[in-house]
Order: structure tokens, then sequence, then C-alpha cells
């Protein structure tokens, strides 16, 4: 019977050896995971400030060339694409308006009401 139990407590001790070798395994794979994990999302928070900056970068861009600095090639391009697109933009939002038979503000493109006498969105005057 003592053989028995002995036979017991060795394959006891085994199974503990071997749970707290695969523990310590999984707790380095998850060390691992976790340290990858924090990188990756200090690279994409990181990408995301160069972005924000790169917005900064071109609104002040633009800024100077609404402003009337003489901007040469590829950002005088952009700039002028991007006013054709803010026209277009107005444009059809005009058209929305109409169609919603509403008055349409020139200061910041809102539709309002036909009573209304100022934008509700930028308190611009309707008078035409």
């Amino acid at each position: 019977m003592s053989e028995v139990f002995e036979t017991i407590k060795k394959s006891a001790h085994i199974a503990k050896n071997e749970a707290e070798k695969i523990t310590k395994q999984v707790m380095e794979k998850s060390s691992s995971t976790l340290s990858q994990i924090k990188l990756k999302y200090a690279v994409k928070e990181n990408e995301l400030k160069i972005e924000e900056l790169m917005i900064e970068l071109g609104t002040h861009v633009y800024n100077e060339f609404k402003a009337g600095a003489d901007l040469e090639g590829e950002p005088s391009d952009l700039c002028s694409q991007v006013d054709e697109l803010k026209d277009e933009i107005r444009e059809l939002r005009q058209k929305i308006a109409e169609l919603k038979d509403c008055n349409f503000c020139t200061e910041c493109g809102e539709a309002n009401p036909k009573e209304n006498k100022f934008c509700a969105n930028c308190g611009n005057s309707l008078d035409k």
C-alpha cells in the first residue's frame, strides 16, 4: 500500500513540476505578447501624431495660400484643388437647401428654415 502512495506522490510531484514549467512558458509568452502590443500601440500613437502634424502643416500652408502668400508648384496646385472642392461643396449644400425649401447661409453653408433671419449655426444674417 505504501508503494501505491509513493507512486502517486512521485506522479503528483512530476505533474506539479510540469505544470510549473508550462505556467512559466505561458507567462513568458504572455509577457512577450503584452510587450509587443504596447510597442505596436506606441507606434500607432506616433503615426497618429504625425498625421495630426501633417494636417496642421497642411492647414497652415493653405491659410498662407488664402492670405496671398506666393506658393509655387505642388503646394499651390493642391491649395487650388482644395478651393475647387470647397466651392463644389458649397454649391451642393446650396442645392440641398433649395430642395429643402430653406435659406442657405453664405457664411457657413448651413440650411436654415425660411423664417429664420439669422443662421442658426453661425449667426450670419440670412437677408438677401
